[in-house]
């Protein structure tokens, strides 16, 4: 409960599929402000809200190979970007996390009821924080996911 304030924003998605290429990407922009804001002695009016990230963006695009006669139904190679930024996280906006973006990849496989997909997330290794708290008068931090790789198995059974 902090007083007045105001935000506005907008969003755009597209999308775009020809043969085996898709194409996906959306853009979202978001601001809010302390309209009138006092706590104590300070006063925050005028200041950005904090844990709201002002932009999110991302770019996904996807290569479907047909059908592997005996080997796959098809096969998938995904690349994606994904952007958040600028995040303040306190009232003073002393404490920010600058724009920041994650790549990741994936090779998917799909046979009959049978999936499997290697992935990899954060592929540059980006170091981020995801969410800030003060307790007892020290900063904490938790920071984002380092570089992962991994192995995802389905069954589908419809």
């Amino acid at each position: 409960n902090a007083g007045e304030s105001y935000s506005y924003g907008a969003e755009l998605a597209i999308m775009y599929q020809k043969g085996c290429f898709a194409l996906d990407a959306s853009y979202g922009y978001a601001y809010a402000e302390f309209r009138e804001y006092e706590s104590g002695d300070y006063d925050y009016s005028g200041n950005v809200l904090p844990f709201a990230p002002r932009e999110t963006m991302s770019v996904n695009l996807a290569y479907t190979l047909p059908s592997i006669r005996g080997f796959s139904d098809d096969l998938t190679l995904n690349v994606g970007w994904n952007g958040v930024g600028r995040i303040y996280w306190n009232e003073e906006n002393s404490l920010s996390q600058a724009f920041y973006g994650l790549w990741s990849a994936s090779l998917d496989w799909r046979k009959g009821i049978f999936g499997m997909s290697l992935w990899g997330k954060n592929l540059l290794d980006e170091q981020y924080n995801t969410f800030y708290f003060r307790s007892i008068g020290n900063d904490f931090f938790a920071q984002g996911k380092p570089l992962q790789f991994g192995v995802s198995v389905s069954v589908n059974l419809k």
